[in-house]
Order: structure tokens, then sequence, then C-alpha cells
């Protein structure tokens, strides 16, 4: 059975599935979120975490940019559980 998530989480979750791709090739940071979604760092933090823990994100640390070859800090991004647990619009 699926968890149940918050508002705060869904619109997390939304997030990560329109910038990030699974297993780590594009994440973003609490800052990138924070200024996309509009939430509070805590707000922002606290989703990421709660996604994680259901298999919904992915934290990943010492990220590289690969433009600059310098190391970019952590971030998270979607995994295929989170994706699925999105509803499909596909069909309409």
């Amino acid at each position: 059975m699926a968890q149940p998530l918050s508002d705060t989480e869904w619109h997390v979750l939304y997030v990560l599935d329109c910038v990030t791709f699974s297993d780590g090739e594009k994440c973003v940071n609490f800052a990138q979120l924070e200024a996309i979604t509009g939430l509070s760092r805590k707000e922002v933090r606290d989703a990421c975490r709660r996604l994680a823990y259901y298999g919904y994100a992915k934290f990943y640390r010492a990220l590289v940019n690969p433009d600059t070859l310098k190391f970019s800090g952590s971030g998270y991004c979607v995994t295929k559980l989170g994706k699925d647990r999105l509803p499909s619009f596909r069909n309409y």
C-alpha cells in the first residue's frame, strides 16, 4: 500500500519529477527546491527526507558539475518508485 503524502510532499515530489533524473544523473539541492516551490527550507528539508524514507526520492552527496568537473555539493532526485507514485495524465 502506498504511503499517504502531505500537500507539501506532493508538491516537492512533482517538482523533483519535473527537474531531476533518476539514478542521480541530475539532482537539486534545498536552495533550488525552495526557489522553485516557494516553500521554506524546513518544509523542503522535511518533505525530501520523508520522500527519501518512502523510497520516492534519493539523496546523493559529492555531486560533480559536468561542466567544471568540480564538486557541487549534494541534492535529491526522484526515483522510479517516486515517478510511479505520481498519477499519469498521459491518457487525457
